[in-house]
């Protein structure tokens, strides 16, 4: 995406943002409450239609694109308000995420997905969605987003409604080898662990970029403050951005 601004009547959701996503790279999305964090997976997911600036995937233009098409295109997403089928049953929702596949390879992935990420899920297939509780309907919305194939995944706050546990066993799932080839973005308030697991760090404040750091290195915790506290003594700038 580039040069890409969103305003609500309360301000700018995002001002002139420019970012990239390469395939199978890991990047954590970390800011104040307001900073424009789910804004953003927001716009690469067409829930929200930038007033100015591109999105391109793959080559192709996608800035208007619905965002049914981004999904038949290889992004997938688990957002804040992520929603299930609730008058189908946890199987049924799992099955819409194997889209043509053949029931026997669907059920084969199913049951991959389901012991790897969500074995709470394993004894309530014929349950319906609607009954389930609010984290058990997060963990099935991110079990059927891993279903379908995808080339991104957009991920907003991985730990909300999820048990400490089970949040660290999602977070895991999205480092593990099968997911290596997927390029994903996160947000999640609880980001300290996972700023040893991603390539980058992008750092917002009010709608703008206003730093980038190389994950997996020491001392990235005090730098992410320091990044954050200039912001609010100074309403400095954003810095230059390479891609």
């Amino acid at each position: 995406m580039k040069g890409i601004s969103v305003r609500y009547e309360s301000g700018h959701g995002l001002d002139r943002i420019d970012f990239c996503l390469a395939p199978g790279e890991k990047v954590l999305v970390v800011g104040p409450n307001g900073s424009g964090k789910s804004t953003l997976l927001k716009c690469i997911n067409g829930l929200v239609v930038p007033e100015k600036g591109s999105i391109v995937l793959a080559g192709k233009e996608i800035t208007s694109m619905p965002t049914y098409q981004r999904r038949l295109s290889g992004i997938a997403a688990v957002l804040e308000n992520g929603r299930v089928f609730r008058n189908l049953t946890v199987e049924e929702n799992l099955m819409v995420g194997t889209g043509k596949c053949k029931r026997g390879r669907s059920v084969s992935k199913i049951t991959h997905v389901i012991d790897g990420l969500a074995v709470e899920l394993k004894e309530k297939l014929l349950v319906l969605a609607g009954d389930l509780s609010g984290g058990e309907q997060r963990l099935l919305a991110f079990a059927r987003s891993l279903l379908i194939p995808a080339n991104f995944l957009l991920v907003d706050d991985v730990s909300m409604g999820l048990s400490e546990l089970v949040g660290e066993r999602v977070r895991s799932f999205l480092f593990s080898e099968e997911m290596t080839q997927i390029g994903i973005i996160i947000v999640d308030h609880d980001y300290q662990s996972l700023l040893s697991r991603v390539d980058r760090i992008v750092v917002l404040a009010e709608g703008r970029m206003i730093g980038e750091l190389v994950g997996g290195k020491e001392g990235l915790s005090s730098d992410l403050s320091f990044l954050m506290g200039r912001e609010m003594r100074r309403g400095s700038p954003p810095p230059p951005r390479a891609c």
